[in-house]
């Protein structure tokens, strides 16, 4: 995906970990670096909640990652916002909330949501 985008936009990722066979996949991880290999760098890689804090989940994590990425963009200096957000709606609904908060970075059609897992 993150060649798909020209240089000057950004794409947004919305991605879930899991567990398997007793390991953990770290699917953020996983993102950065195709990120990394498509020349990309990170705006910002956010954690979304999930469930509330101190809850036990099975089979993924209770959080999913928001990550941001470009090639050309830069963040404004103090273009900060929260790095932890509680997650209260699904899917591509998610991934668009991700999209907003690169509004700020890019156009909307140059932002690129791409839904992973639902939450």
């Amino acid at each position: 995906a993150c060649r798909a985008v020209a240089d000057d936009a950004v794409a947004v990722f919305y991605q879930t970990d899991v567990k398997h066979d007793g390991r953990w996949i770290d699917k953020g991880h996983l993102v950065l670096c195709g990120a990394e290999a498509a020349g990309s760098h990170a705006l910002f890689h956010k954690i979304v909640c999930r469930v509330p804090a101190g809850m036990t989940t099975f089979g993924r994590p209770a959080y999913a990652h928001l990550v941001c990425v470009s090639r050309e963009r830069r963040l404004a200096p103090g273009a900060s916002t929260p790095d932890v957000l509680q997650g209260r709606c699904r899917g591509e609904a998610t991934a668009r909330a991700g999209t907003v908060l690169a509004v700020g970075l890019s156009s909307e059609r140059s932002c690129s949501p791409t839904s992973g897992d639902a939450l």
